[in-house]
């Protein structure tokens, strides 16, 4: 519990950073961190607090639905915490969701896959055995450059053989 906190508290104050960009952007005005940490702070705990009822499926439509209240929460919360009409609000919570987008998707095309071992024991003399599980990245370069990676999110599992196998 501690933990999550203290995550929630990290991730508040890199939204805050993101924010107080995208208010710069929009109005070419700087706006105090504090108000964009309590901003970035309680809009993520609205979400969680959400999050908690069950409302999204963890299937594509659940995750469009997700989304779009999102980027309404986040609109209703600057506009309480920052003092910007709803128009305005609307318009940096679109800014706000565009640059973290991107930079998530910069973060998958930087991580792309990741893979856990699990040792096992393989028959004497043989070298050893390990499964893989592997969950692709977001995104896979191809030919023509980046593409959606498909079964994004589906992990994999696979028996390989390390050492000499004979």
């Amino acid at each position: 519990m501690v933990f999550q906190l203290i995550g929630v508290l990290i991730v508040a104050a890199i939204l805050a950073l993101v924010l107080m960009v995208a208010v710069k952007i929009v109005f070419k005005q700087h706006p105090d961190y504090g108000d964009a940490f309590k901003t970035a702070l309680v809009a993520l705990v609205a979400e969680w607090l959400l999050g908690m009822t069950g409302m999204f499926e963890p299937d594509a439509g659940g995750a469009v639905l997700q989304i779009i209240v999102s980027f309404f929460i986040w609109a209703v919360v600057i506009s309480m915490f920052m003092a910007f009409t709803i128009g305005r609000s609307l318009l940096v919570a679109l800014v706000f969701t565009v640059l973290t987008w991107i930079a998530m998707i910069l973060l998958a095309i930087l991580l792309g896959t990741r893979e856990e071992v699990e040792a096992g024991a393989a028959p004497s003399g043989h070298g050893s055995m390990v499964l893989v599980r592997s969950e692709p990245g977001l995104l896979s370069q191809g030919g023509g450059g980046y593409t959606l990676a498909p079964g994004f999110g589906r992990a994999s599992w696979e028996l390989r053989a390390i050492g000499a196998v004979g």
